[in-house]
């Protein structure tokens, strides 16, 4: 019995890709020229190199890569106050207080930015009202204020707490609504 056997060859490239394959070898070429071994390189080479590093001695660099434990925010509800309002008792207002500790356990001073989503409405009958930090506090961004508030709501405060310093944050806002509508998502 005769045995068949079948070989492959393979077909040489077309000219097209030997002449893209040319012109990206010239490139990669150029640039490790220009700017170093290293610098480019095509995707999936194993390369190994040293690359030498020059230390700023520079303390100032700090990169944020997730919760910096040495910085400490604590927030606390205070008080949550309802009251009846209105000559017959046809409203409610509740007035909360929130207290946000931020201490800096760092031997470095830090730069924060604390943003607190305040309640926005969305309906002419439900007041919200800000109580402190009292409007005078707060501008716009980019403002020169401690406090900016944004269309959303959002109240930010950008402040440097020193090495080993505490500050506490107090916020406080009361929601006042006629009693037959129902306000909810506050709490």
């Amino acid at each position: 019995m005769a045995r068949s056997t079948v070989s492959r060859t393979t077909a040489p490239a077309p000219a097209n890709q030997v002449a893209a394959r040319k012109n990206v070898d010239l490139a990669i070429s150029a640039i490790t020229k220009q700017f170093g071994e290293g610098s480019i390189m095509r995707l999936g080479d194993n390369a190994n190199m040293k690359v030498e590093t020059i230390s700023t001695g520079s303390l100032a660099i700090d990169l944020a890569l997730g919760v910096d434990e040495a910085v400490a925010i604590e927030r606390t509800l205070i008080n949550r106050f309802v009251e009846k309002t209105g000559f017959t008792n046809s409203g409610t207002r509740v007035t909360y207080e929130t207290k946000i500790a931020l201490t800096n356990n760092k031997s470095i001073p830090v730069t924060l930015e604390l943003s607190e989503p305040l309640p926005v409405s969305r309906h002419e009958k439900i007041i919200v009202k800000l109580i402190e930090p009292a409007e005078r506090d707060i501008g716009e961004e980019g403002s020169a204020k401690t406090f900016q508030r944004d269309d959303e709501g959002i109240l930010t405060w950008t402040g440097t707490l020193t090495p080993d310093a505490s500050r506490d944050v107090t916020l406080k806002f009361s929601i006042e609504y006629p009693n037959d509508l129902s306000v909810t998502g506050i709490e």
